[in-house]
Parts: C-alpha cells; structure tokens; sequence
C-alpha cells in the first residue's frame, strides 16, 4: 500500500505529508510559509549551488546561562542581491568555551569560500560574548548586535526577501526551517519550539542584505 502511494506521490508535497508525516502548512500567525521554503531549495538547485560569494555571515544566537538553551549557529552568503543559508551548526548543552569553538571552526572552513563576519547577539551576555569568541580563538572580525524588537518582528523584514525569491536554502536545513514555520506563529506547538536557529538565521540575513542591525522603528505620533 505505502509503495503504491509512493509511486503516486513521489517528489510532491503530498508524499512528505501524508506519507512522512511532515507538517508543511504555517501556523496561523507564522512569519515564514512553506511554499517559501520549498522555492528557496529549488533556487539553490537553480543558482545558490555554485554562487560565488561577496561576505559570508556566521550568526550566533547565545543561550541564556551556562547551559541554558541551544547556542544557534547560522551561517549564510552573499551573491550580489541574493543570499544562500548554507549551514546550520546549532548546538546543545555545551559551556560558552565549547560552542565558541563550535563558532570558530564554521568561521575557520567558510573562510575559504569568502571573507567571514561573525554576528552575536549582545543581549544575553553583552561583551562576554565578544571576549568568549576571540578567547576561543576567533580571528574574523565580530559585529555585536541588540535586540530592540521580539524575534517574529526582527523576521519581518527577513521574510519579504523570501517573498521576492531571494534566499536560497543549501540541503540539511529541515531543523532549521521547522523552527522558521513556528516562528511568530499561534498555539502551544510554537509556544514551546525553541527559536534559537531561526533567530540566527535572521541575524546572518539582516548583515548580509539589510544593512546590519536592521531598521529602527520610531513612533511619530
């Protein structure tokens, strides 16, 4: 029964749902959508594959404490108006020394591809972060940034790049993207998903293409 579904099915969106079990709909309220997503692999089987990169962004995400959450580690390049998310190193349960090292070895191999700018955020630890990667040996330069918004408005912008066919997504990001699905989303499924990964990978796509920390909202009234 599975094989003859599988012949029907093969390669279409119905097959990972109704046959792997995948949830390929966004959740009502959710920043990205999954038709975004399934575009962003065809445009790295388009021209994401063999773009020749400008910069190259490794995003960190801390995690709060000394074995608070996952440590989010992103890391994404720059093809003229275009970006490809290429890796994905997140890590869990490590001490600030180990996912720094974590940090310095994707910046260390991505290196060779294009010059590499590490991105942190500063809100959880502030200038530790900073002294915790270059102690652990790394030697790109570091930009610090501060969350001013929540991380579903930090994404809005991310996602209009998504919208205008710009990013594409190198294989291995399914861990990723399933937190980019519930990100901003409603219901207890997303109140309880982490989003350390997707909070990079919106980090490394605002230095890339939007100029670095991102747009200030001031009220004008």
């Amino acid at each position: 029964f599975v094989e003859r579904l599988r012949d029907l099915y093969a390669g279409t969106r119905l097959e990972r749902q109704e046959i792997d079990g995948e949830v390929l709909e966004a959740l009502e309220g959710a920043i990205f959508r999954r038709a975004e997503i399934e575009r962003a692999h065809a445009l790295y089987e388009d021209w994401g594959r063999t773009g020749v990169f400008q910069s190259i962004a490794v995003a960190v995400d801390p995690p709060a404490g000394l074995h608070g959450s996952a440590c989010g580690i992103v890391a994404a390049g720059r093809s003229g108006v275009h970006a490809v998310v290429l890796e994905d190193k997140t890590v869990h349960g490590l001490t600030p020394f180990g996912w720094a090292r974590r940090v310095v070895e994707q910046a260390k191999s991505l290196s060779e591809r294009a010059p590499v700018t590490v991105v942190a955020e500063a809100n959880q630890g502030g200038e530790m972060v900073r002294e915790v990667l270059t102690g652990a040996g790394l030697t790109q330069p570091i930009v610090m940034v501060h969350a001013r918004a929540g991380k579903a408005a930090r994404a809005e912008l991310v996602s209009l790049l998504y919208e205008q066919g710009r990013i594409a997504h190198a294989p291995g990001l399914e861990a990723l993207e399933d937190q980019m699905l519930l990100l901003g989303a409603e219901g207890p499924e997303a109140a309880s998903a982490g989003a350390d990964r997707a909070d990079a990978l919106v980090w490394a796509l605002t230095q890339l293409m939007l100029g670095g920390d991102g747009p200030r909202i001031r009220s004008l009234g």
